[in-house]
């Protein structure tokens, strides 16, 4: 059976087989455009991608991406040369594959999903070797291309070994921290423990590894990574936002003391108030800020519920949250990093991002409109040769373009036939159309961080049906798994999320 999809005159969307035509939903639209556009990418890759001319400078003075899942530096070294075709700057990546399996290590985060790069990897570890040699060929193939390499950890993140040898050389390193009742041992950033000595060893000695290395991301307060607070027993009453400034600090020194042009990148994530205050005390520009533009916006989705302010590096608003306001008024547009999904997105960690690329454009036309000309792709997916991405080399080449001229120039690359422009510039349209209606922001819903939860979790609730009798009364956090939409979703959240 041959289908197709039509749009009728009132502008709904309808499947036409063997002369038939049905209305259907937005929700089964979606499920069936997925399958189509997921078909589209797995032929797409399969066949030769368009042969483009390498791009003049564009808008974006860093347009880092992410790095799709490899497990050697050689087998993404096309994917570098069409990073570099496509415009991009620079490249950056913070996941481990290098040891990840399907065999659960407590090393791996979230279940055993993905596993971070850890700075001891790179330069005490027992397996120091492979993670040299890695970022030798990467960074080499980078210098090759023209692109900028950044590196990025989550600090300070204590992995087996990592804790194995400092507990047998250096133990007055270890600190410790209360979380949810429980002791949580660190890496001790507190002035009077020796884990910031060890913390600026580790720093000088990545940045030996390569002279390459542009610059530095570093996250912390997330993904296992502790910090001290008042009760660590080398606190002596000095606070967690101080340790926290300390580390940073501390960094921030040792990239310099071995090459004064290295580039810090803060990430803002899981900060409190007062947190880039103290941490300005500490680090000296030039540096810069990696944030979300649209977190803490809202959508306006229910009448009866005020939404919950946006979590992560979601694409729904199109506004400028108050986060980034203040980060525009502390440090000036110019040193803000923004971190939008634009080769793939918040839904990366089970599926590919939607093909919507009007709706990335609209994101970018933002950028420009608040004059911040850097990004960092999103972190926690991966990056598809896509309309997506052929939406961000058309703008950084012609930033004035309009969203019409921005949809026919990225058809017209990716199709050679006017009908089937015609029929991918629709299903964008309406991709675009409704994944704004996605229920990431309800508001009310008794679900601990759910709008960046549903944010991971609405793919799977394409694949599975919402039945009320599968779910809990509660937030059951973490025992199922923390995205996975049978473990936060509840009873009474069913009926809004079907609506």
């Amino acid at each position: 059976m041959q289908m197709t999809i039509k749009e009728t005159s009132n502008g709904v969307i309808s499947f036409r087989a063997q002369e038939t035509t049905s209305p259907i939903d937005r929700r089964e639209f979606i499920k069936n455009l997925a399958a189509v556009s997921i078909g589209a990418r797995i032929s797409r890759a399969a066949g030769t991608l368009p042969v483009a001319q390498p791009l003049k400078k564009g808008y974006y003075s860093i347009a880092a991406a992410i790095l799709p899942r490899h497990a050697e530096a050689e087998e993404i070294f096309p994917v570098l040369a069409r990073y570099r075709e496509k415009g991009y700057t620079g490249v950056w990546n913070e996941n481990d594959y290098l040891r990840w399996s399907w065999s659960i290590h407590p090393d791996q985060d979230f279940l055993g999903n993905w596993m971070l790069f850890n700075i001891f990897d790179f330069t005490l570890s027992k397996e120091k070797a492979l993670y040299q040699k890695y970022l030798f060929q990467l960074c080499g193939k980078c210098v090759e291309l023209g692109l900028d390499f950044y590196g990025s950890f989550w600090l300070p993140k204590l992995n087996i070994e990592m804790r194995d040898y400092l507990r047998e050389h250096i133990p007055n390193a270890l600190g410790s921290c209360m979380l949810q009742g429980q002791r949580q041992e660190t890496l001790c950033t507190c002035h009077d423990g020796a884990g910031l000595a060890f913390l600026e060893q580790m720093v000088s000695s990545y940045f030996r590894l390569s002279p390459d290395i542009r610059g530095l991301k570093v996250a912390t307060l997330d993904n296992g990574c502790f910090i001290c607070d008042e009760t660590c027993p080398h606190a002596h009453g000095t606070t967690r936002v101080q340790h926290v400034a300390n580390l940073y600090g501390s960094v921030q020194k040792a990239m310099q003391g071995v090459r004064a042009d290295a580039q810090l990148f803060v990430y803002e994530w899981f900060w409190e108030q007062g947190y880039l205050q103290e941490i300005q005390k500490q680090i000296t520009p030039p540096y810069f800020i990696v944030c979300k533009i649209e977190v803490k916006t809202r959508q306006h989705l229910e009448a009866a519920f005020a939404g919950e302010p946006l979590f992560d590096a979601s694409n729904l608003t199109g506004e400028e949250g108050s986060d980034f306001k203040e980060d525009v008024n502390a440090v000036g547009a110019q040193r803000l990093v923004e971190m939008p999904a634009m080769g793939g997105g918040i839904d990366d960690f089970f599926f590919g991002s939607p093909p919507f690329p009007g709706r990335l454009h609209r994101r970018m036309q933002l950028h420009r409109k608040v004059q911040c000309d850097k990004f960092f792709e999103f972190e926690c997916g991966t990056h598809w040769a896509d309309s997506n991405e052929e939406a961000y080399a058309i703008f950084n080449a012609y930033p004035e373009i309009s969203p019409q001229d921005l949809l026919e120039r990225v058809a017209s690359v990716i199709y050679t036939k006017p009908e089937a422009r015609k029929l991918a510039m629709l299903g964008w349209r309406h991709f675009d159309q409704g994944y704004g209606h996605l229920p990431i922001g309800l508001g009310e819903t008794n679900c601990q961080e759910f709008s960046g939860r549903f944010g991971f979790a609405w793919t799977m609730c394409i694949a599975t049906p919402l039945v009320r009798e599968a779910f809990g009364d509660t937030d059951q956090k973490h025992r199922i798994h923390w995205f996975s939409p049978y473990n936060f979703f509840n009873r009474t959240l069913v009926d809004r999320l079907e609506t």
